[in-house]
């Protein structure tokens, strides 16, 4: 996961747009997405399914 830092990436088919935007840092089990919106997002990374890069 520390590769994609700063990039792109779509969260479990990107579903929602909270699961689409820029991967700004992981720690602690814990990664912070940065949405299209600006919007700063923080999810489990034991929750996530898949990722994708576009």
């Amino acid at each position: 996961m520390k590769k994609v830092e700063n990039q792109l990436i779509i969260i479990d088919g990107g579903e929602n747009t909270e699961k689409i935007g820029l991967l700004q840092k992981i720690r602690n089990n814990k990664m912070i997405l940065i949405t299209a919106e600006g919007e700063m997002v923080c999810r489990n990374l034991e929750h996530i399914k898949t990722i994708q890069l576009p």
